[in-house]
């Protein structure tokens, strides 16, 4: 009888144990998770910053200012105003999803 008690307890002791190293490993895992979560955010700040900073340098008005005085002339490659039309195609596996069915507007 006394064997089978040490026997029990022994088992429970390990089972704690065990249940207790898991325990410890998943708290490690949720701070490794919010320091990559806590990088990650500074990353993402990082990249809006750098983001302002070039749709500031490469406003419209800027850019046409600054090339006029440089003398250089050039000409849009497309109308702007003008944007393909994309509808679906259903033919294929490999075809993508959206391509240019014209490249009129729809209220022509």
């Amino acid at each position: 009888m006394l064997g089978r008690l040490l026997l029990a307890i022994t088992c429970c002791v390990l089972i704690l144990g065990l249940l207790l190293g898991l325990r410890q490993q998943q708290f490690a895992e949720k701070h490794r998770m919010a320091d990559l979560h806590t990088a990650m955010d500074s990353d993402r700040k990082a990249l809006w910053d750098l983001q302002v900073r070039i749709a500031e340098a490469s406003r419209p008005e800027a850019l046409e200012a600054a090339l006029q005085r440089r003398g250089i002339d050039l000409v849009p490659i497309a109308n702007p105003t003008q944007a393909p039309v994309l509808a679906p195609v259903i033919d294929g596996p490999d075809a993508s999803p959206l391509t240019p069915a014209s490249t009129t507007t729809p209220y022509q």
